[in-house]
């Protein structure tokens, strides 16, 4: 039990780490402009504040869903969205400036803010249940790996955008978090002591 724990923390600081990249806004500020030169910065600003919003109630609907199902359909649910909200946003339209703002905020503000906070309430509960006894020192490090996702990725996806583009950068981002919050779920699990 005391390996698998360890496991679990690891596991959980990873997806984390993946799942910070919501914080990263600012990375997708710029080029979002730059490509949509009609919107103004107080609209493309908007996006995070959506997605911050959404992250709370997120959060809160994970809260109350967990003790019910345990981690593994909130998990799923949270992936669909993120790819969802991350491959959606790669289909956005220059020359249809109106409808692409409503997909950034729909899809990423909504889909990939909410999907951020399912994920992060639900990896919280599972991982830190586990630690009983060390239970700061767990959130801690899962709160590190979250807080440092956008600076130690967002780096990379700097990199991608100014290579392979804003969009695509998008659709492979919405694949490769989708793909490490499924596989996340196949190892997290409830501790005994928590309700199922």
């Amino acid at each position: 039990m005391e390996k698998r724990r360890w496991l679990y923390l690891g596991t959980g600081t990873l997806m984390l780490l993946f799942l910070g990249l919501i914080y990263a806004w600012s990375i997708f500020r710029a080029p979002i402009g730059l490509m949509f030169t009609q919107w103004s910065l107080s609209q493309i600003s908007l996006t995070f504040t959506i997605s911050m919003t959404f992250f709370c109630l997120g959060g809160f609907l994970s809260g109350k869903l967990f003790p019910k199902t345990g981690p593994k359909p909130i998990l799923f649910a949270a992936a669909v969205c993120l790819l969802a909200g991350f491959f959606g946003v790669s289909m956005m339209d220059p020359s249809a400036p109106g409808r692409s703002l409503m997909m950034l905020y729909i899809l990423y503000g909504v889909l990939c803010g909410g999907g951020v906070g399912l994920a992060y309430n639900s990896i919280i509960s599972s991982v830190v249940g586990w630690f009983p006894d060390k239970s700061g020192a767990a959130s801690g490090i899962l709160l590190m790996g979250f807080g440092i996702g956008g600076m130690a990725l967002g780096s990379i996806v700097k990199v991608m955008i100014g290579s392979i583009g804003l969009l695509i950068t998008f659709k492979i981002l919405g694949i490769a978090i989708a793909v490490v919050v499924v596989l996340g779920t196949f190892v997290l699990r409830k501790t005994g002591s928590q309700k199922s």
